[in-house]
């Protein structure tokens, strides 16, 4: 989860992460959300750490 200004967000982590997931795999789905309820980070999956390297 990468947080900040939406605007920052959206341009530059979500498009270096949609690069590098669609280098190893199927990019199925990028989505900015600008006001996150405070719970959201608790649903997602967490990176492996191989995943992470």
């Amino acid at each position: 989860m990468i947080e900040g200004d939406a605007a920052a967000v959206k341009a530059l982590p979500i498009e270096v992460g949609n690069q590098a997931a669609s280098e190893i795999g199927e990019v199925v789905s990028m989505q900015a959300i600008p006001r996150p309820h405070d719970e959201v980070a608790a649903i997602l999956p967490r990176a492996t750490a191989a995943a992470k390297k």
